[in-house]
């Protein structure tokens, strides 16, 4: 049986109660879903993921909607640690979905890869930061720079797409 949800406990843990009332945001119901889920079935489900079970589709917007910094840290260790090129490749796509601000330390990582499938997931990963406004282009314009000077053709096309899309957004706000 379901054992209850005491959310006086669960706020208090988020810090969303406090003296002068209660206050919470989006990402604060992001954290408390991912507490009630629990970080080993988070980084459990990255591993479902990359394993192509039946099924992974609904992990992988399962973990883009809650985007849980246990299942970065775990796409991040697999891209690091595993030895299986198609579970390494799948960890960092599955991080353009789950990615959030605090991965940009590893996109260069990942645009230096020998693998071409990871470089690509790496423009995808600023790709989609920028695009959900995750980040600000000053945060990425290093890293987009050195993916549209790099090696690979494929890579370089891509974050010129990229840099495309951030001057017709930027041309339609002004």
């Amino acid at each position: 049986m379901d054992e209850p949800v005491s959310w006086n406990a669960l706020a208090r843990k988020l810090g969303t109660v406090h003296d002068r009332g209660e206050s919470a945001s989006t990402e604060d119901a992001r954290r408390a879903v991912a507490m009630l889920i629990g970080e080993a079935n988070l980084c459990n489900a990255v591993d479902y993921y990359c394993d192509k079970e039946e099924g992974s589709e609904l992990v992988r917007h399962v973990l883009a909607l809650l985007r849980p910094w246990s299942s970065m840290k775990r796409c991040y260790q697999i891209h690091k640690e595993d030895e299986d090129p198609a579970r390494r490749r799948a960890a960092v796509e599955l991080l353009r979905l789950v990615a959030d601000k605090r991965v940009i330390p590893w996109i260069l990582e990942f645009l230096e890869d020998d693998d071409q499938d990871i470089q690509l997931a790496g423009v995808g990963i600023l790709d989609q930061l920028l695009w959900r406004g995750l980040v600000q282009v000053e945060e990425v314009e290093e890293l987009l720079r050195k993916a549209c000077t790099h090696r690979s053709e494929e890579v370089r096309k891509m974050a010129q797409s990229v840099q495309e899309y951030l001057q017709r957004r930027n041309a339609g706000s002004g």
